[in-house]
């Protein structure tokens, strides 16, 4: 199944095409820009608004959302970072069930290994230039693959002999069913990150908190600009971190497929 969506289309590209560091200046520079038109707008068609009178009451409900959405962020990026942490695992896992299967296959006989070690070799190179960069912009692919089918139709024609014949391929079998379901479970980390309405829904508050900020009466204007401008940074920059650990294949932070290429495996490395 290959699912085409507007986050995949627009944000996966963005963040492949464009410097993590550079991305967040972004976000952070046009929020900062729109809390400063808002900032003059209030200031100048709210007038009645922004009294001292109001301050009381500004704070007491900026309290509640800010605390509230700090809260909501706090939770977002720490979900994410757990998540991201373990797809990374996941790939790991992955790649250390293939060098086990590799060296499996090194106490079978000479013709079944050979073949093995050609069927782990065909797996790897379809992850890594295949795989690899539809994941990157959020395409599945279908799971029936050759390389898989391969293994099942090899170690389908042979049976073992001696006992340790059969003590390594069923050691064989058992990693084999490994790789499936990491492999499983890394299509699934394609997917799983966060929502666009849920990007919307963030910088929107962003916007209604520097709004808020706004409305505050005070004695120096540039010190309350400066004010609504340091805090919308520091929430977009928070909102720019979670929109990048959402996407643990593209952009600059991606989760590179070099575990399959290390080690033992790395006599699998030329393409």
């Amino acid at each position: 199944m290959t699912s085409y969506s507007l986050d995949k289309i627009m944000i996966r590209s963005f963040i492949n095409e464009v410097p993590s560091l550079f991305l967040l200046f972004i976000l952070v520079l046009t929020l900062s820009c729109f809390a400063t038109g808002i900032f003059f707008l209030t200031k100048k068609f709210l007038p009645s608004v922004t009294q001292k009178q109001s301050n009381q009451f500004l704070t007491l409900l900026i309290t509640i959302i800010s605390s509230n959405y700090a809260f909501l962020l706090g939770l977002v990026i720490i979900n994410l970072w757990q998540n991201y942490a373990h797809t990374k695992s996941i790939v790991l896992m992955e790649a250390n069930q293939l060098a086990l299967m590799t060296l499996d296959s090194l106490a079978l006989p000479s013709p079944l290994q050979d073949e093995l070690l050609a069927t782990i070799n065909r797996y790897i190179h379809h992850v890594t230039y295949e795989e690899w960069p539809a994941m990157r912009l959020g395409i599945i692919t279908p799971f029936s693959d050759s390389s898989l089918i391969k293994f099942f139709h090899t170690i389908g024609s042979y049976s073992p002999q001696t006992e340790m014949e059969k003590t390594f391929f069923h050691e064989f079998l058992t990693h084999m069913n490994g790789v499936l379901e990491n492999r499983r479970l890394r299509w699934n980390s394609v997917e799983n990150h966060l929502a666009l309405p849920m990007i919307v829904i963030l910088l929107t508050i962003i916007i209604l908190i520097s709004f808020l900020l706004s409305l505050f009466k005070s004695d120096n204007k540039n010190i309350h600009l400066f004010t609504v401008i340091t805090a919308t940074s520091i929430l977009s920059f928070n909102v720019g971190i979670a929109i990048l650990l959402s996407y643990p294949f593209s952009g600059q932070l991606s989760i590179n497929p070099t575990p399959y290429t290390e080690n033992i495996l790395s006599r699998f490395s030329e393409k």
